[in-house]
């Protein structure tokens, strides 16, 4: 079971996530409801996480989720979420291709899409903590001669090639992160830190930055328009 889990996580995901970059557009031309992508995604996730409980249980290792709470770890979460908003931030006023990636195609754009939104945000990034943070870090972790570092580097390369769907930038942009993550789970010693974590910030981001990245996409598209009839 370990082995079939990482083929799923070190090859399949990242290939199947990378091809579906040039067909996620064609939700917008077909109309496709965006619930189903994510409702999709969720289902992928599952059975990579059933996967991945498995190979915990088969290689016997164990994962702590309880968190130790006080000043330097709640402190170290949220300075965490506050710079990624802040880096979000700038990179969406500066990277032109942060404003080309899928991820516009991607973000909620009415309630009900909204409430799935928040649902599978909340579902996945226990899920991603759970086999990303949890179960690969360890089997890395292993596999490296108990070097802490060299885990943690190689379980968030792959967490960042997992998102290629959001385009070549947004891998490189998350597999720091990735990193961050790992420490937040190494800082409190339960993975429900950085699950907690990991879901307020993709929150803020469809808060605070869906509308304007969904502005642009709209004011670049009624451009493209305009010139096609000029």
């Amino acid at each position: 079971m370990t082995l079939l889990f990482l083929i799923a996580v070190l090859f399949v995901i990242p290939f199947l996530s990378y091809k579906s970059q040039g067909q996620i557009h064609l939700m917008e031309e077909l109309d496709i409801p965006r619930a189903k992508l994510y409702l999709q995604s969720l289902f992928m996730q599952g059975i990579l996480t059933v996967l991945a409980y498995f190979a915990l249980r088969s290689a016997k290792l164990e994962i702590k989720f309880i968190p130790a709470l006080n000043i330097k770890t709640i402190g170290a979460g949220l300075g965490l979420i506050v710079l990624a908003w802040a880096l979000s931030s700038i990179r969406m006023k500066t990277d032109a291709s942060f404003k080309d990636t899928n991820l516009k195609y991607i973000l909620p754009r009415n309630g009900k899409e909204q409430g799935y939104w928040l649902g599978t945000t909340f579902i996945s990034s226990f899920m991603e903590e759970f086999v990303y943070r949890g179960v690969l870090f360890l089997l890395f972790y292993q596999t490296f001669d108990n070097n802490w570092w060299l885990g943690a580097l190689a379980s968030a390369v792959v967490f960042g090639f997992s998102h290629a769907t959001q385009g070549t930038a947004s891998v490189l942009f998350i597999i720091p992160f990735g990193l961050a993550f790992q420490f937040l789970y190494q800082l409190s010693g339960g993975l429900l830190l950085p699950i907690v974590t990991h879901f307020v910030y993709n929150t803020g981001v469809n808060i605070f930055f869906a509308k304007q990245i969904l502005k642009e996409a709209k004011r670049e598209d009624k451009g493209d328009d305009n010139s096609a009839t000029s």
